[in-house]
């Protein structure tokens, strides 16, 4: 039997941990047909995390590089 359980991922910013929900798959549809029609738009991203579990005011006061670390962590597929 395969049993399958949802992750989440913790982060830590500013000595805080904030936990996320891995993103179920249309929830990445919407994110990257959102980049296809409008552009690459942080605010796109903010929203994803948001709907994720990261408070908007957090991700507003992080740097867009982590922003990705972050989306980045959560979307990528692992490799067998």
């Amino acid at each position: 039997m395969l049993e399958l359980e949802s992750k989440s991922l913790e982060i830590k910013f500013k000595g805080e941990v904030y936990r996320l929900d891995f993103p179920k798959v249309n929830a990445v549809r919407t994110l990257q047909k959102n980049i296809k029609e409008k552009g690459e738009d942080i605010d796109h991203i903010i929203c994803f995390l948001e709907d994720l579990g990261l408070k908007r005011e957090i991700s507003e006061d992080m740097e867009v590089s982590n922003l990705l670390k972050i989306v980045d962590a959560l979307t990528e597929e692992k490799k067998s």
